[in-house]
Order: structure tokens, then C-alpha cells, then sequence
């Protein structure tokens, strides 16, 4: 749509990296927001620092391993190239949580507090994102007639040229601010702040329905096994440790209050 805000000369602002700063930024405001009282300032811009670089390592890793492994051969620098697009949820997710992971060791904060306070976080980034995957042309839909069609005639835009295609970014934005909005109003509980893991199931429960669905209607999908996407094999995954973990959480209660 937009891959470039504007250019001066042959340098230029790429849309995409200004909303992956800006999901950035964003997500910085609401951990604050959660940890207040948890973690120290000092500390916690430690943690939000290292969580975002191993974000964006394991978004990349996981992007040419699924969709672009060629290009990486063919040009190993291009795995720096971030503002042009390509970065995995489920590699940034992973690369992320392992970040947290060592930090709640050395902080001593329960890991799975820790995946509260940063959860509504990561749903809020990556709604932003999806902004920046509309207007770069990432991440698009299948063709379509659909009066909700969007045309790409951007030449420098990742998305086919010049056909109406379903705007699944924008699907995936909506859907994922909602369920920024349902754990963000979770997290302030002071219910839930004592229920650790409940937060994150409900993140990767709802998030992987999210993906699941939108998958059916995504036009660069890879394919993976029971005729299903390689993206719906994981979130089938995510479905089932979502449901796990509030399971395994509220028979944990249903114990205690014995």
C-alpha cells in the first residue's frame, strides 16, 4: 500500500519499521502500566531491551525457515533488513518468552507472572504490526470479489499487483486489539495478579484461534500437515496449551479452596 512513508534522496522511511517502533513503544507503555510495583524501572528496561532484540532474532529466523529460506542464501545480510518486512509472530513469540524465561531466573519473578505482565503487551505490538504488514503488502489474503478487497499498486509493495485481495492484516489487527483489550482488562485484576499463567493461556488461546481462522483466508500460506497451513499445525498447538494451562490453573483453586 505505503512501503515508504517518504524518501529523501535514496534514503527512506519504511512504514513497516516505523510501526514495528511504534508497536514497540506501545507495548513498553502498557508493561509499565502491569509491573508497576513488580519489577524496578531499571531492571524492567533491562527485560523489555533483551525481550525485543530475542523477538525480533527468533521472528527472523522463523520467517526464512517457512517463507524465504532462498533469500537468505543468496544474500545473508538481508536477515538485518527487518524494515522491509518478514517478521514471524511465532518466532517472535518464542524468541521473546525464551528472553523472559532467563530473566525471571535472575529476577526471581515467577516465570509465568512474568508472561502475565508481558501477554495483553505482545497482542497490543502485534496488532500495530499488522498496520505495517497492510502497508508494506506482507502477510496478504487470497484474491477475492468481496466488496472488502483491497488492490496493491504500489511497485514496491510485497502483496500481487493490481487484485482485489482480502485485507487480512487489517482482520488480524481488529481481532488482535480485542484481545489486547480482553487481557488488559484481566491484567489490572488484582484476582488474576494472584493466579499466575492465566493472563498467558488466555494470550495463547486467543491468539491462536485468531490465526487459525484467519489462515483459511491468507494467500501466502505454507503448507503443512493434515491439509492444514504450517501456521494452523502450531496454533492447533497453541490451542491446546492455552486450554492446558487455565485447566491445570483452575483445578489448582478448585484444590486450594478444599
Amino acid at each position: 500500500m505505503f512501503p515508504n512513508l517518504f524518501c529523501v534522496g535514496k534514503i527512506c522511511v519504511h512504514s513497516y519499521g516505523v510501526m514495528v517502533f511504534l508497536a514497540i513503544v506501545a507495548g513498553w507503555a502498557v508493561i509499565r502500566r502491569l509491573s508497576a510495583g513488580e519489577i524496578p524501572k531499571k531492571k524492567l528496561e533491562d527485560v523489555v531491551f533483551f525481550s525485543v532484540l530475542w523477538a525480533i532474532v527468533g521472528a527472523r529466523v522463523f520467517y526464512f525457515l517457512f517463507w524465504d529460506f532462498e533469500s537468505l542464501k543468496s544474500d545473508p545480510i538481508s536477515f538485518f533488513y527487518i524494515w522491509q518486512g518478514g517478521l514471524a509472530i511465532y518466532g517472535a513469540f518464542s524468541g521473546g518468552v525464551a528472553a523472559l524465561f532467563f530473566y525471571s531466573k535472575k529476577l526471581k519473578i515467577r516465570f509465568l507472572r512474568i508472561l502475565d505482565i508481558f501477554s495483553p503487551a505482545f497482542a497490543l505490538g502485534q496488532s500495530i504490526g499488522r498496520i505495517g504488514c497492510f502497508l508494506a503488502g506482507c502477510c496478504y489474503g487470497k484474491p477475492t470479489a468481496w466488496f472488502i478487497g483491497v488492490r496493491f499498486t504500489n511497485p514496491h509493495s510485497l502483496a500481487p499487483r493490481g487484485i482485489k485481495i482480502i485485507p487480512t492484516q487489517l482482520m488480524e489487527c481488529a481481532l488482535d486489539f480485542l484481545l489486547f483489550l480482553f487481557l488488559f482488562s484481566k491484567a489490572k485484576s488484582e484476582k488474576n495478579k494472584n493466579r499466575s499463567g492465566v493472563i498467558f493461556a488466555f494470550y495463547v488461546l486467543g491468539y491462536s484461534l485468531i490465526r487459525f481462522s484467519l489462515e483459511f483466508f491468507r494467500g501466502d500460506t505454507v503448507k503443512g500437515f493434515l491439509n492444514l497451513t504450517a501456521m494452523q499445525n502450531i496454533a492447533i498447538i497453541g490451542v491446546v496449551l492455552g486450554a492446558y494451562l487455565l485447566i491445570w490453573k483452575k483445578r489448582q483453586e478448585d484444590l486450594n479452596l478444599k
